[in-house]
């Protein structure tokens, strides 16, 4: 068999394909083979497609599927799917091309072709309008206004149909009850010579939709002769809505009479037909009109297909109401003017530590018009009602956390409802994306200590782990984070480490966990901390992830992390790190809106080991930003002369007691200085190097903390 010959000559030399030579051999759709991968890989597979073929077959019986006059519309998402590239450049196609194919799936749906003309006059009563168009996706999976293509770098230049199916499909794939999904990529390995494919309706809905090669998809940009007019994708289209090939499902080139692609308008034929084959072309004694090659479920080149006929319609119409038809009815193509959509509810997830919190919702405004105002409601147990208004102004595409007013609910199980409403004082016109409910556990753990901001930990003390603060390990305990006296940040003799380098298990997860605290309404807690690391190997991939938690730590919000290469601080050392003064990084100004209002709040710092080194960690100051320091704070004890400042600057500080420590950060939470202050004494500050600008100077002493604002000139 020729196809299987090709792949052979593939795999062993290497050998390069060329679109003659594809149109020559019959490499040219990979429907079948994947009907085989899935019988072999998929245990559910065959019985969904029996299930599907079973009321098909019956529809047919009950004579229950009348001929659709109606026009349907089918949202598309297409995944350009490259290897870096520049837009334009390979793999990277153009929006044009993009464009250029769904014009041509327009038209070739629609029966308005311009080569429809060229149907031979025996088949012209037979070729019909599927009534099927297609559009761009309007509207992401979230909602958002969006392009109707999505740009993937999927890391290799080439892409078996192994690699597609396990790896990159599963990742990729948008609602396909909502969207016509299509990849567009470069095939490789034993798929090199394949222009594309499609599943069947029934195919596992996690890797439902159609590949096609980037240079054989659309009219324009990349593309490749003789398949440059965007029949690849037609083709493929039609398997998807459940059309097979015109000769059955057996090997395209191997002549044989037996099958049938069951649908009674198109002759039997006995194999593929490629290149561009004179009419008639007679097989299976189909004279005088011969095989219909020019039916776009045909294998000939792109300027020789024309035509659907009515019984593929009628096959299309079937699958539609057995298998496709929530994409008809899909509103993926539509943006709307008003269509305010409630994303989530922020806080509380499942369980709150205390019987007051005030919850929390993301609205994102996902029409096209700014809101300004809405409602929001909330629905307590079935029974009580809440009800307040926004305002604001919520361009297209933006979201906004909106806190809701303090409910105060007995220990125990709760139902809550949220919905919003009257954006503008208006009907939103999408309603589906209005309403989240969930139910939620009070447990008012009396005995949980929360501290007020600021929350300040640099481990100087000797006895640890420090009031308060939690240290646990998960996939082993040997490098738990632990007191470290081999030097600190910025001076400082402690800090604390994770042993990553000695006797390194993969995964070992090593939690670090600050006391609950406290954040009032209206403030924003700003956290900063210094670390330091060095991978053991250019293959170290350790990582520190940082997470909060609402509710009592039975859930965790991951919000900043860092591994491998970027979490690095200094060179490879293939020794145990120990960090020098200069190794360490600081991490400034980590803003967490999030959590204002919220009740009793924690910071998990977690260290998760991958064949790498130690890590350590510093100085971690959890405070309100300057945006919620009142001028009595801001006062108080401190005195900056001059101020504004542009060479030296005084900071007095006499009315704080004991020794202290101060601390100047820029606008963007950045540690820029760090000095101590003795007992009575002024410190004098050399400002020379600073930008300008306005900076927030703190001093950290056993009396509390004070902060002044510094101008530099």
């Amino acid at each position: 068999m020729m196809k299987n010959t090709i792949k052979a000559l593939t795999i062993s030399l290497g050998l390069f394909i060329t679109p003659a030579a594809i149109a020559q051999t019959g490499a040219h759709c990979g429907y079948d083979e994947l009907h085989q991968y899935n019988l072999a890989n998929d245990p559910g597979y065959a019985q969904r497609l029996r299930s599907i073929e079973s009321a098909i077959e019956q529809n047919q019986v009950n004579g229950s599927v009348a001929r659709k006059t109606a026009l349907i519309t089918i949202p598309v998402v297409v995944h350009v799917v490259h290897n870096g590239e520049a837009v334009g450049v390979g793999g990277n196609i153009s929006e044009a091309q993009v464009l250029s194919q769904i014009l041509v799936l327009n038209n070739d749906y629609r029966f308005l072709n311009a080569d429809a003309s060229l149907i031979p006059s025996v088949f012209q009563s037979l070729a019909t309008d599927m009534s099927i168009e297609f559009c761009l996706a309007v509207r992401d999976p979230d909602g958002n206004p969006f392009s109707g293509i999505e740009r993937i770098n999927g890391g290799q230049a080439t892409w078996t149909m192994s690699d597609v199916e396990t790896d990159l499909k599963p990742t990729t794939i948008w609602d396909p009850t909502k969207y016509l999904n299509i990849w567009t990529l470069q095939l490789g390995g034993a798929n090199a010579g394949t222009l594309g494919y499609s599943s069947k309706p029934g195919q596992n809905p996690d890797t439902d939709g159609v590949v096609v090669q980037y240079k054989y998809f659309g009219t324009t940009g990349n593309v490749v002769s003789p398949f440059n007019k965007g029949r690849t994708a037609t083709h493929e289209v039609g398997h998807f809505f459940g059309l097979d090939h015109l000769w059955g499902l057996g090997e395209p080139n191997l002549s044989s009479c037996a099958d049938d692609d069951g649908i009674a308008d198109t002759p039997i034929q006995s194999k593929a037909n490629y290149s561009c084959p004179s009419f008639p072309s007679v097989s299976c004694s189909n004279g005088p009109n011969g095989d219909m090659f020019m039916n776009y479920m045909d294998y000939v080149n792109d300027a020789c297909m024309y035509m659907f006929t009515a019984g593929q319609k009628g096959r299309v119409d079937n699958v539609l109401s057995v298998a496709r038809g929530d994409l008809a009815n899909s509103t993926a193509c539509t943006l709307y003017m008003l269509d305010a959509a409630l994303v989530s509810v922020v806080y509380p997830s499942t369980t709150v530590c205390q019987n007051t919190f005030s919850p929390v919702i993301l609205v994102r405004n996902s029409g096209s018009q700014t809101i300004t105002s809405l409602l929001v409601n909330m629905v307590i147990d079935q029974s009580t009602f809440r009800q307040q208004q926004w305002t604001g102004s919520l361009a297209t595409g933006e979201s906004v956390y909106i806190p809701i007013n303090a409910v105060t609910l007995a220990d125990g199980l709760h139902e809550m409802n949220f919905y919003i409403s009257n954006p503008n004082n208006g009907t939103d016109q999408l309603a589906s994306n209005d309403t989240k409910d969930f139910n939620i556990t009070v447990a008012n753990e009396a005995g949980i200590f929360a501290l007020s901001l600021p929350v300040v930990e640099g481990f100087e003390s000797v006895n640890y782990p420090p009031t308060l603060w939690e240290v646990t390990s998960v996939g082993g305990a040997s490098g738990a984070w632990a007191l470290s006296t081999e030097g600190g940040f910025a001076a400082s003799p402690n800090g604390v480490k994770v042993d990553f380098f000695t006797g390194n298990t993969a995964n070992q997860k090593q939690a670090l966990t600050t006391p609950y605290f406290e954040v009032p309404a209206g403030e924003i807690a700003a956290l900063s901390f210094s670390y330091a690391y060095a991978r053991k190997d250019s293959a170290s991939n350790d990582s520190l992830n940082l997470y909060f938690s609402l509710d009592c730590g039975d859930s965790w919000v991951s919000f900043w992390s860092r591994n491998g290469l970027r979490l690095q601080t200094t060179a490879i050392q293939n020794i145990a790190f120990v960090p020098t003064a200069t190794d360490w990084e600081r991490i400034g100004g980590v803003r967490l809106p999030q959590v204002q209002g919220q009740g009793r709040v924690r910071i998990k710092f977690e260290a998760v080991s991958n064949n790498g080194n130690n890590i350590y960690l510093d100085d971690i100051n959890i405070e309100n930003w300057t945006v919620g320091l009142t001028e009595q704070q801001l006062k108080r004890n401190i005195a900056i002369y001059p101020n504004p400042a542009s060479h030296i600057c005084t900071i007095s500080a006499s009315g704080m007691p004991g020794e202290s420590m101060i601390r100047i950060y820029n606008l963007q939470g950045k540690l820029v200085l760090s000095t101590s202050n003795q007992l009575g004494a002024d410190t004098v500050v050399d400002v020379s190097d600073f930008a300008s600008g306005l900076y927030l100077v703190k001093v950290i002493s056993t009396g509390g903390d004070a902060f002044q604002k510094l101008v530099i000139e």
